[in-house]
Parts: C-alpha cells; sequence; structure tokens
C-alpha cells in the first residue's frame, strides 16, 4: 500500500502577500487561480499548494493546514 502526500492547504491572513512568499520559495511553481472557489493553486511538480484567505471559522497556521493524500486503495489504507 501506498500514501503520497498530494497537496497541502495553507490558511493565510493576506492571499497576495502569501502568495508571493511560497512563490519565492518554491520559484518554479506555476500558478492557477480557481475562480469559482476563490482560491490559488501553486503547481509545484506533482503537489499541489493551496493558498486561501483565514478566516474566523479557520485561523492561519498549522491549525488551518489541511494535508492530503493519495492511495491506491482506501479500503487498504484505512485497514493501515
Amino acid at each position: 500500500m501506498k500514501l503520497i502526500p498530494t497537496a497541502i492547504l495553507i490558511h493565510v491572513p493576506d492571499v497576495p502577500v502569501g502568495l508571493a512568499w511560497y512563490q519565492r520559495a518554491f520559484p518554479q511553481a506555476i500558478a492557477e487561480y480557481l475562480p469559482e472557489f476563490d482560491f490559488t493553486l501553486l503547481h509545484v511538480g506533482d503537489f499541489t499548494i493551496e493558498i486561501v484567505q483565514a478566516d474566523e471559522k479557520v485561523r492561519e497556521g498549522k491549525r488551518g493546514t489541511v494535508l492530503y493524500w493519495q492511495t491506491e486503495s482506501l479500503d487498504a489504507a484505512m485497514k493501515h
């Protein structure tokens, strides 16, 4: 069974500032804005960084960060 991290959702207090920071950290990243969801993705190879606005429901920092995983078999991953 393989578990592969594929994306991370990061809440930031200021999206343009956060986006600029991550673009400097990963200069090879390709930015993609999704207007229907109002957030920006940074594609870093096969990995995606999703940058969204922090709010009262979900604050910035590690509490608002979500890591998404890919697996070949959800059943096997759940048993693991």
